[in-house]
Formats: structure tokens, C-alpha cells, sequence
């Protein structure tokens, strides 16, 4: 599968096709994928924080469990 990449506006759910890859575009089944621009995402991680001034690690311990 070839890649073609650029960007354009979206306009009453038409996505227009810049005319320089038109013609390699023409009667050729394509697969499309939108990357929308100034979307929010949720977040998925968060920050925690640990004290771990008197820490004390015991490898043998660790390697025990």
C-alpha cells in the first residue's frame, strides 16, 4: 500500500483531495484515517509521588516474590 500524506479541510464531511494527487488518487480504492488537529485527550496515566527517604531494599527479598 502506497502512503500519501497532507492536510486539508474537512468541509460538510467531505474531505478534499489536494489536485496534485488527484490523479494518482483517480479510480483507486483508499483507505482513510483522520488525525484531528486541537482535539483533547484523555488522560490516561497519573503522576503519584512516593516518599522514600528511609526506604529500605532488600534485592534478596524482591527476588523471593
Amino acid at each position: 500500500m502506497k502512503t500519501i500524506e497532507f492536510e486539508t479541510d474537512i468541509k460538510d464531511g467531505i474531505v478534499y483531495i489536494p489536485k496534485k494527487y488527484l490523479q494518482k488518487c483517480k479510480s483507486k480504492k483508499a483507505k482513510i484515517v483522520i488525525y484531528l488537529e486541537n482535539e483533547k485527550r484523555k488522560k490516561s496515566l497519573n503522576a503519584i509521588s512516593i516518599k522514600t527517604k528511609n526506604f529500605q531494599f532488600n534485592r534478596q527479598e524482591a527476588h523471593e516474590r
